[in-house]
Parts: structure tokens; C-alpha cells; sequence
């Protein structure tokens, strides 16, 4: 009789055992351990040294009379030079002491900057055409779109929209007389004009934002945009201005 061996339940089961937990912290870290607690804290002492600085100060000023203070704090403050710093004073010499002759008038009359002395040496010297006088800022110039605009102008509204801030740095700005008296030239050659009863022909926003680029351009960059510059008694006055030589009045 054969013997017969019976396995049961041969399937091993293996069971997983859960990696040990981390218990979480309940409590929060104490504050001064956080860097951003900390650098909150330094500014708060700060301001407060700020502010215990200031009432000393203010303990130890002087008494002063009766509205006094309230006098001082009505006036306005400071202003700073910008205008004066990109508009100043022509410089007034001689020829003899000009660094060269394109220097005269500077910065409202003198010639364009010279290329020579940027990059090293004029070999001109004195008698150079050029301004040598350094120029503080960067020249006003019209962009295309802009020289296009006033080109679609009839001459005397060029001229109408050229006149005021021509005379406008002739009245807050110390310039020779000649400057003057080109502008009257101006003046004069626009009074020849025929009149025109529809004036600007341009839009608001253009005329305004051409208002604002002429008004910081000097007066020789301002007067070359007029044709008549180029012309009779009125190139005569400009050669003679930027030469410092004194007007003729009554030319042709």
C-alpha cells in the first residue's frame, strides 16, 4: 500500500512591517530661532532709536519766538538745479580765450561738438569751427516722424511755433544782443508773410509733445529749423552772432 505525503497550508505569508513613524512635533519652535522673528525685531528697535533720537533733537532745540515755526515749515523746500544744470550759462570770452572759435555762446550758441576732441586730439586748435567746451547732456534732437510734421507746416506757422521759445530764451537766458536781434529779423520776415486765418494744422497731442522737445532745445538748434535762417539779412545776423560780433541793425 503506497504512502502518500499531503501538504496543507504550504503558502508562506509574508506581512509587511510599517517603518517607525516620526511623531510630529506639537509645540512651535521657539520664535527667536526664526531668522525673518529676528530681522522683524532689529526693525522695530531701529525705528524706535529713530524715533527717541528724534524727540532729543527736538528737546534740544532752541526755543524760537512765537510762529516761528509755523513760518519756517511754510516754506517750500529745495529744488534742485536740474533745469539749471542742462540749461547753463553761455560762456562769455573773448576770442582769445575760447578754447576754439565754434566755442562762442555756449551752450545756446555755439557750433556742434567737435569730433576730434571726443576721440583725442583737434589738430585745429583754436581756430577749430567746432565747440570744444564740453557739453553736459545729450543734444534735444526731432526724431523723423516729428521733422516730417513741421515740414507739412506753411513757413509762417513754423515761424509761429518757432518765435515764442525763441524769445523765450532770449528773455530768461543771458545772450548777446544779437540773439535779439535776429529774433526781430524773425519777427519781421513773419509779419511779410501772407496771413493764414486756419493756423496749425496739426493735432493737439502732436503740437503739444513738439511744445515740450523745443522747449529744451538751445537757441541755435532752434532758429537752424526755420528756413528763413538760411537766408538774406537773417544768415547774415547768425554768422555775425556765433563769430561775437556785434549786430548791424538796418541791413538788407
Amino acid at each position: 500500500m503506497a504512502t502518500y505525503c499531503i501538504y496543507e497550508s504550504t503558502f508562506i505569508a509574508v506581512k509587511d512591517t510599517a517603518a517607525p513613524s516620526r511623531r510630529l512635533s506639537l509645540s512651535a519652535p521657539p520664535a527667536g530661532d526664526r531668522p525673518q522673528v529676528g530681522e522683524t525685531r532689529a526693525a522695530r528697535n531701529y525705528v524706535k532709536n529713530l524715533e527717541h533720537r528724534a524727540e532729543q533733537l527736538h528737546a534740544e532745540r532752541p526755543p524760537t519766538p512765537d510762529g516761528a515755526q509755523e513760518i519756517q515749515a511754510e516754506e517750500p523746500a529745495p529744488v534742485l538745479a536740474t533745469e539749471q544744470e542742462e540749461q547753463p550759462a553761455p560762456v562769455k570770452a573773448d576770442a582769445a580765450t575760447l578754447p576754439s572759435k565754434g566755442s562762442y555762446g555756449h551752450p545756446e550758441l555755439c557750433r556742434k561738438p567737435c569730433l576730434f576732441l571726443r576721440y583725442g586730439n583737434c589738430p585745429n586748435g583754436v581756430q577749430c569751427e567746432y565747440c570744444h567746451v564740453p557739453h553736459s547732456s545729450r543734444a534735444v534732437k526731432l526724431d523723423k516722424r516729428q521733422r516730417d510734421s513741421l515740414k507739412e507746416l506753411s513757413e509762417s506757422a513754423l515761424l509761429g511755433l518757432l518765435l515764442p521759445h525763441l524769445n523765450a530764451r532770449v528773455s530768461t537766458l543771458n545772450l548777446p544782443q544779437g540773439a535779439a536781434d535776429t529774433v526781430g529779423l524773425m519777427e519781421q520776415h513773419l509779419a511779410s508773410l501772407p496771413h493764414e486765418a486756419e493756423g496749425h494744422s496739426m493735432a493737439a497731442w502732436k503740437l503739444n509733445q513738439l511744445n515740450r522737445l523745443l522747449k529744451q532745445m538751445s537757441f541755435m538748434r532752434l532758429i537752424r529749423l526755420a528756413p528763413c535762417s538760411d537766408q538774406g539779412a537773417i544768415k547774415q545776423a547768425l554768422i555775425r552772432l556765433q563769430a561775437g560780433k556785434a549786430s548791424t541793425q538796418g541791413e538788407d
